[in-house]
């Protein structure tokens, strides 16, 4: 047996041109299977009721109706036309609402009512509310004009739509640096919906002057990627959409950006090294950019270098203010952009070191020999083993002019 869906849209703008209130109000709804597929040119059974009070509230009114869905998969009915099952149409009170349409549904056109839907009435038509209310003194809003509709707008009487009211659903797919967030429009208020969306910030209480993320499909339900954020870092969320009576914000949600990992690809490469906020470190190229002599042969680079650790780009600047040539492994690898990002340099031995260590040894990333920025003498440079094989020695030299693989790196 097939399941069915129903999406109700309400339309209450009334014909104003009468001079005795219609006592009938006009409703829309499509229906749609399990598969999202419209019920086209099929009868359905339907049974609406006039709550007050609330969406659980007491029936004021209740008729049946059995209207036939077009092509489209739309059933167009009016309110206050039907069978009667219980109450009077014209002796609704408008004025003393809240009210809702309730409404259930048999999609085979009978009386096994399976979908049950309930919607506020945010906006009632001038002449039936105008025709309980009485007079001003009853708590008519000034101003107006003829054809104009009242909205009642959370609890209060007001000529023109309300805001659209919106919600943020949940948060996920969070990573480092994205992650999905899920809303909808659960009212236009009255009026079409001219944008909506979601924005963001690491401060609560986010606006469209923040970050936002336009829902441009203008679909009721929304799902939008958020991209760019910051690792480890806290945000705040929230839906947003925009009627002709302005702007109105869902309830916010805050989630916190995953941390950063080893070996994770990141900032143009692979990480291979994080310091203890896990938000800021090294990253390696994903695979050599060339073979390249080292530079300065027979002769030392004028302000040395070093192996350790954390000099890399001091080794680089310095081998580029010392060693004529273009083509040698420091300015290539300095000048180089890579995956979108640019400041790479050569490693010193101690880096190439550590991305054996947390990466090669994995069985993550190139292996091979790759040069370093760490000189050994007039003659010769260090360069570096990468493999997966702990037992491997990976320290070495070579002659500078000789061409080796160039793996540059870089800090995020």
């Amino acid at each position: 047996m097939k399941k069915y869906s129903i999406l109700f849209c309400l339309f209450l703008q009334l014909a104003m041109a009468f001079a005795q209130a219609p006592e009938k109000m006009s409703y829309q709804a499509v229906v749609r299977n399990n598969n999202n597929v419209l019920v086209s040119n099929h009868a359905v059974g339907m049974r609406i009721s006039i709550l007050q009070g609330s969406a659980t509230g007491t029936a004021v009114y209740t008729e049946i109706q059995t209207p036939t869905t077009n092509a489209n998969g739309l059933i167009a009915i009016e309110i206050g036309t039907g069978t009667v099952v219980t109450g009077t149409f014209a002796n609704i009170d408008w004025a003393n609402g809240p009210f809702f349409v309730k409404t259930e549904t048999d999609p085979n056109g009978g009386t096994a009512y399976t979908l049950t839907s309930s919607n506020q009435l945010l906006s009632v038509p001038y002449a039936l509310y105008a025709k309980t209310a009485g007079n001003a003194g009853s708590g008519l809003p000034s101003g107006g004009t003829y054809g104009q509709t009242l909205y009642k707008c959370n609890g209060n009487i007001q000529w023109g739509p309300c805001l659209p009211l919106v919600q943020t659903n949940q948060v996920s797919s969070i990573s480092n640096d994205s992650t999905t967030i899920d809303a909808i429009v659960l009212n236009s208020g009255g009026a079409p919906i001219l944008e909506s969306g979601i924005v963001w910030s690491t401060s609560s209480a986010p606006t469209i002057n923040n970050n936002k993320l336009v829902n441009t499909n203008q679909n009721a339900s929304f799902s939008l990627s958020i991209t760019g954020l910051s690792a480890n870092t806290t945000y705040y969320v929230r839906a947003y959409a925009i009627n002709e009576a302005g702007i109105n914000y869902g309830n916010e949600l805050s989630f916190t950006s995953a941390k950063l990992q080893l070996r994770q690809a990141y900032a143009g490469g692979i990480i291979f090294y994080l310091d203890s906020t896990k938000e800021h470190g090294l990253v390696c190229a994903n695979a050599p950019i060339g073979n390249y002599e080292w530079g300065c042969s027979n002769s030392n680079v004028g302000w040395g270098t070093s192996i350790n650790f954390g000099s890399g780009l001091s080794n680089t600047q310095n081998i580029i203010a010392a060693c004529s040539g273009s083509n040698v492994a420091a300015k290539v690898a300095r000048g180089i952009t890579l995956n979108g990002y640019t400041n790479w340099y050569l490693p010193s031995v101690g880096e190439l070191l550590m991305i054996k260590q947390n990466v090669s040894n994995f069985n993550v990333g190139p292996t091979g020999w790759f040069w370093s920025s760490s000189e050994d003498s007039q003659v010769h440079a260090k360069r570096v083993g990468l493999s997966s094989n702990t037992s491997f020695n990976p320290n070495s030299y070579d002659t500078k002019y000789t061409a080796n693989p160039v793996l540059p790196i870089r800090a995020f």
